[in-house]
């Protein structure tokens, strides 16, 4: 369906670690890269008109954010609205963490249950829970890619060299307040 996906995919950019990415450069100017941050949670929020119960989508009561706990839960969180069923969300999930050297590290040194995580999520995110594990991450991609689209589009529009990755863009630095203001813009006008 043409209300599903849509993102923008293939640029080298996308696939190198984002600490390479900081190195890019225009025509000899220095880059910065933003993102809408916690977009797909913010998203379903709003679907829901219920306000987050903070403003890091990613800090659970129970959980917090120390070391590679927020990482972590970003993962479970993404996996869980993007999974049609519990089962196939902990396979994922599960398979992410295992894949990704440092955080199979931090999981075995801390003994870490990262799989009940999915339970405080569930409670801390009471108000979006029937959004989980219904594969609804394709439809939300379609709204990210809209909004990408419009972005990228203002700036080459005008002429300004943009790269796009999903929901974050690398742009020249001296770009950036340009950029917030613009993405800002887009979410309230796709939304």
């Amino acid at each position: 369906s043409w209300k599903d996906g849509g993102r923008f995919y293939g640029g080298w950019w996308q696939r190198i670690p984002s600490q390479y990415r900081s190195r890019i450069h225009f025509f000899g100017i220095p880059t910065s890269e933003l993102d809408f941050s916690g977009l797909h949670i913010n998203l379903l929020y709003l679907m829901c008109k219920k306000e987050l119960p903070s403003l890091d989508p990613y800090d659970i009561d129970g959980i917090g954010t120390y070391g590679l706990n927020r990482q972590i839960v970003k993962i479970i969180l993404l996996h869980i609205i993007n999974a049609k069923s519990r089962k196939s969300a902990i396979k994922s999930i599960t398979m992410t963490i295992n894949f990704d050297s440092t955080l199979y590290e931090y999981v075995s040194q801390n003994n870490l249950d990262y799989l009940s995580f999915i339970d405080e999520i569930l409670k801390t995110h009471k108000p979006i829970k029937k959004y989980f594990f219904s594969g609804q991450g394709i439809k939300l991609q379609n709204l990210d890619a809209m909004m990408a689209e419009a972005v990228i589009n203002h700036f080459t529009n005008i002429g300004i060299p943009i790269l796009c990755i999903h929901d974050s863009f690398v742009i020249a630095a001296d770009k950036t307040k340009d950029l917030e203001l613009i993405m800002k813009d887009k979410f309230i006008k796709i939304i």
